[in-house]
């Protein structure tokens, strides 16, 4: 246990204190103030070098970058627990290599963020107008592009910033998941055709043009599909979750993955060309997405 008198406590007070201000932002109910090829795997495939910090602002929130989604620090996608001593230390870490935000709500039962933000785009206006929205969050990759079509252009046209939670489209995006890949009872993405033994194979495109990118930008795939994100608009922030300090690291890093106007046009174009098949969610939860709110 650290005493009063260790220099490294004022450091934690101030991540506690910067966790308090950051989870009031993202409180408001999210309208808010396998494995790669060997190639990839590569070391020279792994930025994790220090890299300036970099700021972005939510509205006039600033905060780093990339966040950490801690969502599922508690329970992960294969429902097992994490060893929350570790989960500490990577929060830890995070703070002291620049992150300034932390993700995290009570708010994060099932589907909660997807019944709200499928209310749509008058939702938005109308909250805005009653009461300034510092950001909006929903799931955004290149996986799942939803927030494109509506979202995203009233966010830019409102000043609101955008924070899209699973932006390595819960792992597929990092290479980890293959057409071999099968999720075991209880993991939720069993339950997205996206990646049933049917769609997977076809969707994997999308997995061989990030590491055929990663090869070119001497990055992992999980960077690239981050560094797509930062430079699709200046209000973006993503908050990649994991319970690995590593990836983390890793995460963190994408900042340093530079992409011309030219190499964002040519990815995106790639990545227009590409139909994911399957759907992200049961039918039983689609159903509340892209509805309006009374």
């Amino acid at each position: 246990m650290k005493s009063q008198n260790d220099p490294t406590m004022p450091e934690r007070r101030k991540l506690l204190a910067a966790g308090a201000g950051i989870a009031a932002a993202s409180l408001i109910p999210h309208v808010s103030a396998a494995s790669q090829s060997s190639q990839v795997d590569s070391s020279r495939q792994t930025r994790q070098r220090p890299a300036p910090p970099s700021k972005r602002k939510l509205g006039q929130l600033e905060v780093s970058a990339i966040g950490l989604g801690v969502q599922n620090m508690s329970c992960k996608y294969d429902t097992s627990a994490p060893w929350r001593p570790e989960m500490i230390n990577i929060i830890h870490r995070a703070f002291d290599e620049g992150v300034t935000f932390f993700d995290a709500a009570e708010a994060y039962g099932p589907f909660e963020v997807e019944k709200i933000l499928g209310m749509g785009i008058n939702t938005l206006r109308r909250a805005h107008a009653a009461l300034p929205v510092t950001a909006v969050q929903s799931e955004y990759s290149m996986l799942w592009r939803g927030p494109e079509k509506q979202v995203l252009p009233v966010c830019e046209e409102l000043g609101i910033g955008f924070v899209p939670w699973s932006p390595l489209g819960v792992q597929f995006l990092t290479g980890w998941i293959d057409e071999n890949t099968r999720f075991a009872t209880g993991d939720f993405r069993a339950t997205e055709t996206r990646f049933s033994p049917e769609n997977l194979p076809h969707n994997l495109q999308l997995v061989e043009l990030l590491k055929s990118w990663a090869i070119r930008k001497n990055a992992a795939p999980g960077q690239i599909a981050l560094a797509w994100l930062l430079a699709r608009k200046p209000w973006i922030v993503p908050i990649p979750g994991t319970t690995n300090k590593d990836h983390m690291l890793q995460n963190t890093a994408a900042t340093g993955v530079s992409l011309t106007l030219a190499e964002m046009t040519e990815l995106t174009h790639s990545l227009d060309a590409i139909t994911i098949q399957g759907q992200r969610l049961p039918d039983a939860v689609q159903v509340y997405s892209d509805v309006e709110a009374p």
